[in-house]
């Protein structure tokens, strides 16, 4: 079992992505989850337009290192908890799971963290 707790399913919908598209890493995550987002289940908002609403528990300091997602409930996640959220938004949860979690440690897949020499 994957030694990550996150549950996205805990979230209520519709999310919302907030991100900062000056960050080329987080810029280039929410290109992937937007092009596959077919049915908008997301909304995204991207800080560094003009006149941007980031709402509640986002600043703009904090994208310049962070991503976040703010559900129907005003909840907000960041970084790995948010990118997660949106994949499982847009049905791509059990891709997240398989391929990104910290130390690929889930379900089925065998593979762990490496361990360190004594």
């Amino acid at each position: 079992m994957s030694i990550y707790k996150f549950d996205p399913t805990s979230l209520k919908g519709p999310l919302t992505v907030i991100y900062d598209s000056h960050n080329k890493r987080w810029d280039e995550e929410v290109h992937f989850i937007e092009s596959r987002d077919s049915t908008n289940k997301l909304i995204f908002v991207n800080a560094a337009e003009p006149g941007a609403k980031l709402g509640e528990g986002v600043t703009a300091e904090a994208l310049k290192m962070h991503i976040f997602v703010r559900d129907a409930d005003g909840k907000v996640v960041s970084d790995l908890d948010a990118v997660y959220a949106a994949h499982q938004a847009i049905g791509l949860g059990p891709y997240f799971r398989f391929g990104r979690v910290p130390g690929f440690q889930c379900e089925g897949t065998g593979i762990g963290p490496q361990k360190k020499a004594a």
